[in-house]
């Protein structure tokens, strides 16, 4: 049997495998010994049993998760967390699901966000180079809004950046970015900033659940956080500007 547990955000999950899975070096930085939320077992579906690639069964002691036998090769206890509605999972744990480049700067978490392929990455790696940041995640953060701020912490899952370590601070802002030939910083409507962030948020529209729940949860973080818009180049120009923006005020 395999056991393991994995914490993301506040939330404990324990793996209970009667499959034989790899354990891998993305989740040996998450692994915990704290008391499970969330407890997963992994089986064999019955023979002559039709379960596709898996089935997920919700029931009171925690998910259960069939898969057929002979079709795995190899599983990883990656791939098995990643058959969860994670997702939903977190938000009922009061933590949202960001598409973002998480920066670490002075201890603080910096989250450049928007859509694919405008510069979240870049941006990252300029911090990097430029003003002694770290990249902690180049794709995901898990942000929840708590009573006294928003705490930040990394996912284990990284996107193609492939860059991810297990790391939690506070937020200091949340950039949406945008390309162009000035660095402009600017504060939006916050229906905009709503609309913005929402877009960017891991949730599916036709769950009604999950759909309320991001609604409650994004009300809550833009209460406590700082978000800003970015206009900006790609060069150490813009790490100039937004870092005074952020830390020299």
């Amino acid at each position: 049997m395999f056991h393991k547990r994995v914490k993301l955000a506040n939330t404990v999950f324990h793996v209970d495998s009667a499959v034989d899975l790899e354990w891998g070096h993305a989740l040996s930085s998450f692994q915990t010994e704290e008391e499970p939320h969330v407890k997963v077992f992994l089986r064999y579906a019955a023979p002559g049993e039709d379960v596709g690639y898996r089935k997920v069964v919700k029931m009171e002691d925690g998910y259960y998760i069939y898969i057929p036998q002979g079709l795995y090769t190899q599983l990883s206890a990656r791939h098995v967390l990643t058959m969860l509605p994670i997702e939903e999972i977190l938000m009922e744990q009061g933590t949202l699901v960001l598409h973002s480049s998480f920066v670490l700067c002075q201890n603080q978490a910096i989250l450049f966000s928007g859509p694919s392929g405008i510069g979240k990455s870049t941006q990252g790696d300029l911090w990097a180079a430029f003003a002694d940041g770290t990249v902690i995640n180049g794709d995901r953060a898990l942000i929840t809004p708590l009573d006294d701020g928003v705490q930040v912490d990394s996912h284990f899952l990284s996107g193609t950046s492939g860059i991810c370590t297990n790391a939690q601070a506070r937020l200091n802002a949340i950039v949406l970015l945008e390309q162009g030939p000035e660095n402009v910083i600017s504060q939006i409507r916050p229906l905009d900033r709503f609309k913005k962030l929402l877009c960017q948020v891991s949730y599916y529209p036709d769950n009604n659940y999950q759909r309320i729940r991001v609604t409650e949860l994004l009300e809550k973080l833009l209460c406590k956080a700082n978000v800003c818009q970015f206009t900006c180049r790609k060069d150490e120009s813009a790490v100039r500007c937004l870092k005074e923006y952020l830390f020299e005020q």
